[in-house]
């Protein structure tokens, strides 16, 4: 074995450049740079925690598309504050995601970017832009629509087989 020297030199450049992130970081204690969103302006709450939010937001908007588009649901329930809110991204009539969050490069993109996420949101819904107008929170439900007039009976209710009576 007369290369040792090499060897045991190539495998000690080799861990160094493999550990220098870790020990850099740690003799240096900064971790590097760690986007914080801009929240919005009047430090109201989301539907969910802050920590929720940052964690799991992808998800509770997937879910959202999922009950809005294939089974009309519209409304949810917050599991952290018990409240109601719309199931919106962008709707500006009701108060929803973008009516707070309403600047997509100062919000959505800082940390889209930062772990190299291509959220596809905007695909089919608006880019917010800064300056969007912003809603006051609702105070009470929207009315319903009323039902189409129609010349045909109501429909009777159905019977433990199925059949109607």
């Amino acid at each position: 074995m007369h290369h040792g020297g090499k060897i045991i030199f190539g495998l000690v450049v080799f861990v160094t450049l493999v550990t220098f992130p870790i020990w850099f970081t740690g003799a240096t204690g900064n971790t590097g740079y760690v986007p914080e969103p801009k929240l919005p302006a009047g430090g109201g709450r989301c539907v969910e925690s802050r920590e929720y939010m940052k964690a799991w937001h992808m998800d509770l908007l997937n879910q959202w598309r999922d009950l809005v588009v294939r089974n009309g649901q519209r409304v949810y329930i917050s599991k952290t504050y018990g409240t109601e809110h719309p199931m919106s991204l962008s709707d500006m009539t009701v108060q929803s995601c973008m009516s707070c969050h309403n600047d997509k490069a100062a919000f959505c993109d800082s940390c889209h970017t930062y772990v190299g996420a291509e959220p596809y949101c905007w695909e089919c819904h608006n880019i917010p832009t800064p300056g969007m107008a912003q809603l006051q929170p609702l105070t009470a439900k929207p009315p319903l629509p009323a039902a189409p007039a129609t010349d045909e009976p109501a429909p009777t209710p159905a019977t433990d087989e199925g059949v109607t009576p």
